[in-house]
């Protein structure tokens, strides 16, 4: 038996289980390490829906992640847009993940969706909107090239060079 079917075994775990689909407020308290962790994934088995964990820091989302994955959960990373020392706009790596997983959840929610507090109170694009934030260009693709420079324009990119 692996570890999230295990602690899911657990009387005190059905019992919460058991609350919440009833449609009822639940508070699990005593948590330690990796517990909080493993214990969201054995709700999310056990009531077969996504269950959303929300953590203080950007890198317990990481570690959070990490550990989900690790006992074959189904999970992703909902990213905080954080801007480092030194720059004047957030990561656009980080920008792509947070569109990809929401173009992604409707059709495909993870078991446990991760998240820092800081990546919910940071907002998101309408769903309408999603499509004109991103493109995707496939290799051997034609694509005429005054297109995509409009769409880069309206996507917000500057021109260094004229063409």
């Amino acid at each position: 038996m692996d570890l999230i079917a295990h602690i899911a075994a657990d009387p005190a775990v059905k019992a919460l289980c058991a609350h919440i689909a009833r449609g009822r407020r639940a508070v699990a308290r005593g948590s330690q390490g990796s517990s909080t962790a493993f214990l969201a994934g054995a709700v999310s088995r056990t009531l077969a829906r996504p269950v959303l964990l929300v953590v203080a820091h950007l890198d317990e989302a990481d570690e959070t992640l990490d550990e989900l994955l690790g006992a074959g959960l189904a999970a992703a990373r909902f990213p905080a847009l954080e801007v480092l020392p030194g720059e004047s706009q957030a990561s656009l790596d980080l920008f792509a993940e947070r569109l990809g997983l929401l173009r992604a959840l409707p059709d495909s929610p993870p078991q446990a969706l991760v998240a820092p507090i800081q990546a919910l109170m940071q907002p998101v694009p309408v769903p309408a909107a999603l499509s004109t934030l991103s493109t995707t260009l496939r290799r051997a693709q034609r694509v005429e090239l005054s297109k995509l420079i409009k769409w880069l324009v309206d996507a917000g990119y500057l021109s260094l060079i004229h063409i």
